[in-house]
């Protein structure tokens, strides 16, 4: 009878841990971060007091219907603007009108097909041009010598001697300067810490016969070089600590952020996809002149269409619209096509968009249920996600035909989004004929 009740007990929890991990993301991220009431507690706070917070019940049933189609095929989310969405029509009316192109509802362009710039191979090209740098010795002594070096003879007309100085100590002076540097929530040190021993170490290189008085002026100077210092001082600082930051330009050009569940990173507003849906806001459209600077940039895809046009357009709908909420994207993998794998545009990646090199794409979806973890910007533990990286390529995430899926999600009112697509399409009509005319 023991054993029978073992048993039953084994089978229980195997079932149950089976029934979760069926569950599609979102539904597994609500059971493991407490519900939907634990949600609206989080998103109806104001965790960095900037104004991130919203009405959480004004969104629920939209995000409700959004998490209601995640299926087997599901991949993830991305949020962007309505300025977005627009220059989207565009490009969708532009390919149709000029170019014949039959493109499926489910569809949502990100970018131009066709621009030089996405001819990317994929994940494997990005790691390769924004990987961190391999630095040997004595590579590593002429970072080093720059960021401590410099300061020190502006200051005092002294040069450090550097033949002295141990490969081991040159190691451990650039990990404590990175620290300083860069005070990250999961470093292994704090910044205080860092700063501690970093003038420990570097007193013990500076000359005797320095005064003390110097010394700590020296020592100020090196903390504001490092602190805040020129781009071509600090030369592959970033690079080396961050090498794929989210927030630099030409990676942001040509990868895009997606969260797995709809809730992700939700103690996050810069990482969490609802609340840059809530405030349209993103790092691709989240000002007004950015729609005119894509059109710019792009003269040739949109010959013969006036910026003064594309802003009455944009002017019109912006008076249309009842909420100031703006875009979320639903990623799909079409289960009918096997031209591509998963992680040939998709990496998983970490806070800032590092990749986890160690974990699958498909185990993210499925297995993914975040971490608590305590930084030191908050008060109390928050729930980090994985995160997904989508890799834009003209092959196949901005080919229709690829098997990519992106499904738009917004709070428009259906009248209106028609309205837009037929002021648009004659818009890009009446340009083709004027340049046939000429």
């Amino acid at each position: 009878m023991k054993y029978l009740l073992r048993s039953c007990i084994f089978v229980l929890f195997v079932s149950c841990v089976s029934i979760v991990s069926a569950m599609m993301p979102t539904a597994r991220f609500l059971e493991h971060i407490g519900g939907e009431d634990k949600v609206v507690e989080i998103l109806c706070a104001d965790p960095f007091e900037q104004g991130d917070s919203f009405d959480f019940y004004h969104y629920a049933p939209f995000f409700r219907n959004i998490i209601a189609q995640e299926n087997d095929s599901f991949i993830g989310y991305h949020a962007t603007t309505i300025d977005h969405l627009v220059f989207q029509e565009f490009i969708r009316a532009t390919l149709e009108v000029r170019y014949g192109w039959v493109i499926p509802e489910d569809f949502y362009f990100l970018r131009i097909p066709g621009d030089p710039t996405y001819n990317i191979q994929g994940s494997k090209e990005i790691f390769k041009r924004f990987g961190r740098p391999e630095y040997d010795t004595n590579q590593l002594r002429e970072i080093v010598f720059a960021l401590v070096d410099t300061p020190l003879h502006e200051l005092t007309g002294i040069h450090l001697q550097w033949n002295s100085v141990s490969d081991k100590a040159i190691n451990r002076l650039y990990f404590l300067l990175l620290h300083f540097a860069f005070t990250m929530p999961n470093m292994e040190l704090s910044k205080n810490q860092a700063s501690a021993e970093l003038e420990e170490l570097i007193l013990q290189m500076l000359p005797n016969d320095l005064k003390k008085v110097q010394k700590r002026k020296f020592l100020q100077r090196v903390k504001d070089f490092i602190s805040d210092p020129t781009e071509d001082t600090r030369g592959e600082f970033p690079r080396i600590y961050r090498p794929f930051d989210d927030t630099d330009e030409d990676l942001q050009k040509i990868v895009i952020s997606l969260n797995v569940p709809l809730y992700g990173n939700i103690f996050i507003p810069s990482e969490s996809t609802v609340h840059i849906f809530a405030n349209n806001c993103s790092v691709e459209l989240d000002e007004d002149d950015h729609l005119d600077r894509f059109f710019v940039e792009n003269k040739e895809f949109f010959a013969g269409i006036s910026i003064d046009h594309v802003d009455e357009v944009y002017t019109w709908l912006k008076s249309q619209l009842t909420d100031k909420s703006g875009v979320i994207l639903q990623f799909f993998r079409d289960s009918t096509h096997t031209s591509f794998d998963l992680s040939q545009i998709f990496f998983p990646c970490k806070y800032f968009g590092e990749p986890l090199l160690g974990e699958s794409v498909e185990n993210i979806i499925k297995h993914e249920d975040g971490e608590w973890q305590n930084w030191t910007i908050f008060s109390h533990p928050i729930l980090v996600n994985k995160e997904l990286r989508l890799v834009l390529t003209n092959e196949v995430s901005l080919n229709p035909t690829a098997g990519l899926k992106i499904k738009e999600y917004d709070l428009i009112d259906p009248q209106t989004k028609k309205e837009l697509r037929s002021r648009i399409k004659l818009l890009v009509k009446n340009s083709l004929k004027s340049r046939l005319e000429r």
